[in-house]
């Protein structure tokens, strides 16, 4: 479902902006056990996509207390809070440096919803979006720890239609983790932190520009 599919009139209320912004993720609610592929959002959302998700949630996270009234109080809440800071940014501000100033917020976040146990509280594909936030660490540490908790989840729904869906997340934290012990941090996102380039980030980011193109 691409963001502009759902119109959300007059000033919405936080409980219905985190209910949307899971349904936008995930789909109905009664439906989310089952996903097992990436929905479009996620990884290939449009200009016009992230466009709707600016006009539906650009004045939360323009706002200097960002998500304060937004509830916390079952599973499904903090995960929404989790999507606020880690995933909506990104959409938001794709390409600009803003686009990851929540990040550590986002991790605070997922870590505390881990601590009240809400890893037994979702079906894998949200699951993967609770963990995403230390998917998007430039830490080491972190990355490998993540990868970790996926080959369990991994063994623990080993016959769960969205195995393929946690191969597919851990294939990309893989790639994240060789960068990073090769370049101690995330070449990709220079462009958009204002960082140069050293010489062996570039000649890396040439190549990969070249191999995408062919």
């Amino acid at each position: 479902m691409g963001a502009g599919a759902i119109v959300m009139s007059g000033h919405p209320s936080p409980n219905a902006l985190a209910a949307s912004v899971l349904t936008l993720w995930f789909g109905p609610e009664g439906e989310r056990d089952a996903l097992s592929t990436p929905k479009p959002l996620w990884f290939r959302a449009t200009e016009a996509d992230d466009q709707a998700l600016r006009d539906r949630f650009l004045p939360t996270l323009g706002d200097r207390n960002a998500g304060r009234d937004w509830p916390r109080e079952r599973a499904r809440d903090r995960l929404a809070r989790v999507l606020l800071f880690d995933q909506l940014p990104r959409h938001l501000f794709r390409g600009q440096a803003r686009a990851f100033a929540y990040d550590r917020l986002a991790r605070t976040e997922a870590a505390a919803a881990l601590a009240r146990g809400d890893a037994h509280a979702h079906a894998p594909a949200p699951l993967l979006f609770l963990l995403m936030p230390f998917r998007h660490s430039e830490d080491l540490a972190t990355v490998c720890t993540l990868r970790a908790t996926y080959a369990r989840l991994t063994r623990r729904w080993s016959d769960h239609p969205s195995r393929s869906l946690m191969e597919d997340f851990d294939r990309s934290a893989a790639a994240l983790e060789r960068r990073l012990r090769r370049f101690g941090r995330d070449p990709l996102r220079n462009a958009a932190l204002g960082r140069l380039n050293r010489p062996e980030e570039g000649e890396f980011l040439a190549k990969r520009l070249k191999r995408r193109s062919v």
